[in-house]
């Protein structure tokens, strides 16, 4: 019995001097990991930032907007869904969507650009704009505008791309003219499925529907988004970046 009872202590010791050493261990990880993205964020913060006056003259047709600019970029998100309450029957949900830090230039290898009364180039596909945008096209803004953002609709999603459209049609009230346009609208949006790869993921879904690759499961979303900002001849266009040997370098 002593022998039992020895090991019984010796086995309820071992365990707790575990479980405390793989905690401590833990907290210590999730510390230095805390630490590290607290470094990285004031690093992101602090990189320099170029103001710049767009050049270009020659005008663009935007997406969505179909409004005719000098410069546009594009800005994609994705909106999640999250369950809100710890009951089973619960059903109240919160939304919250994220955007990239990074937006691409639209229908252009480059940008013109004078910085200090000086010419320059920005031919990188993608910069972290830092621009305080409008979104209401006030017209005279020089530091560009919001423009239109699409966003994905789950309910049309089903109707449109499941293959029971008289189905899911009892269930919607959309009219046959907003799903032509939302049917449309789609189309542009995919049209972004090789700048995108989320966007990719869902073009394949929504219209492939086979060989869709593993990591398209790492980008599913409740909704996505893409969004338009634009600019005009000598509008103030401002972003992460340095100049070296007479060259912009978009930094993020």
């Amino acid at each position: 019995m002593l022998i039992l009872f020895v090991v019984f202590w010796v086995v309820v010791i071992l365990f707790v001097f575990f479980t405390v050493k793989f905690t401590i261990a833990a907290l210590e990880d999730g510390h230095e990991e805390n630490k590290k993205g607290k470094i990285e964020k004031a690093r992101f913060e602090n990189l320099p930032i170029l103001k710049a006056i767009v050049l270009d003259t020659d005008s663009i047709k935007t997406p969505f907007s179909k409004k005719n600019v000098n410069v546009c970029l594009m800005n994609s998100g994705v909106m999640s869904s999250y369950k809100v309450g710890r009951m089973k029957s619960s059903k109240a949900r919160r939304y919250s969507s994220s955007y990239s830090i990074f937006s691409t230039i639209y229908q252009r290898p480059y940008i013109n650009l004078q910085i200090d009364g000086k010419k320059y180039i920005l031919n990188s596909n993608e910069i972290v704009l830092t621009n305080n945008f409008s979104n209401n096209m006030v017209e005279g803004n020089k530091s560009g505008l919001w423009g239109a953002e699409f966003t994905t609709d789950r309910d049309l999603d089903e109707l449109l791309f499941l293959n029971n459209y008289d189905f899911y049609k009892q269930y919607t009230k959309s009219t046959l003219k907003q799903e032509k346009e939302y049917l449309e609208k789609v189309k542009i949006f995919c049209s972004f499925r090789n700048t995108y790869e989320h966007i990719n993921c869902y073009y394949l879904d929504k219209f492939v529907k086979k060989d869709i690759p593993d990591n398209c499961n790492n980008f599913y979303a409740y909704r996505y988004h893409l969004r338009e900002f634009t600019f005009s001849t000598g509008d103030t266009i401002s972003f992460k970046g340095k100049i070296v040997n007479n060259k912009i370098v978009p930094l993020h």
